[in-house]
């Protein structure tokens, strides 16, 4: 899926609003409505020898989060984010590789010991369970399991390998796949504000399930930890 503007985002986003209608929001208590930030490192992890994860980036990110709430205990929530995040590895072997598809339309071929830090930005629409304990004075602790689902938006990245030749701020979109899938497990507390008003902080560990490099590749999976930190409402 290809995001042309920051117009379509916004598009996107309040599409998101309008399917839970406001007043739903305000007046059923069962159905929570909130804002997050989120500040994650991010590495990139090979299932091969032959490809070494050489360190992690710094990410961040921001979104809408749903909360429907089937129990007292229990609630399913999902929402709408735009993360940013990537990692470092180093290829032990000669590779195909593409990195721009408007000024190079045939692969290259780029010699071992090639370093490559990606840059990536996604869409993510997770989806959890939520556990919560009962409320201790006004913080209610939590864990959540689920999955993530995101959809590519971004995908640049750097290149330096053993001839000295570089690539800086590449477009690397036909090296990583459109689609990247991973398993959610964390945890936090809610401290309550007032009313159904509650501030939220928690940690979520995202493992990643499937390959983000090009299919032609050894697979290497996009793990994260995030800090999640919002306001429920």
């Amino acid at each position: 899926m290809k995001i042309g503007s920051n117009y379509t985002l916004s598009g996107l986003i309040a599409l998101m609003i309008w399917l839970v209608p406001a007043g739903a929001l305000a007046q059923d208590k069962k159905i929570g409505f909130g804002l997050q930030g989120i500040g994650a490192v991010s590495w990139m992890k090979p299932d091969v020898t032959e490809i070494e994860s050489k360190g992690a980036r710094i990410g961040y990110g921001f979104g809408l989060m749903f909360d429907f709430r089937f129990g007292e205990n229990y609630s399913l929530t999902s929402g709408f984010n735009i993360v940013y995040g990537g990692g470092k590895i180093e290829f032990q072997d000669s590779i195909p590789f593409q990195h721009d598809k408007r000024t190079d339309p045939d692969f290259d071929t780029i010699p071992g010991g090639t370093t490559i830090t990606y840059k990536f930005g996604y869409i993510e629409i997770p989806i959890t369970l939520i556990l919560k304990t009962n409320e201790i004075g006004y913080i209610t602790y939590f864990g959540q399991f689920g999955l993530s689902n995101q959809i590519r938006i971004k995908a640049k990245g750097d290149a330096v390998n053993v001839r000295a030749e570089q690539i800086n701020n590449g477009d690397f979109k036909k090296e990583v796949r459109g689609l990247n899938f991973g398993l959610l497990i964390g945890g936090g507390i809610e401290y309550s504000l007032g009313g159904n008003t509650a501030l939220l902080i928690g940690l979520l560990y995202n493992w990643g399930l499937t390959d983000v490099t090009h299919k032609n590749k050894p697979k290497v999976s996009l793990n994260s930890l995030a800090l999640r930190v919002g306001v429920m409402f």
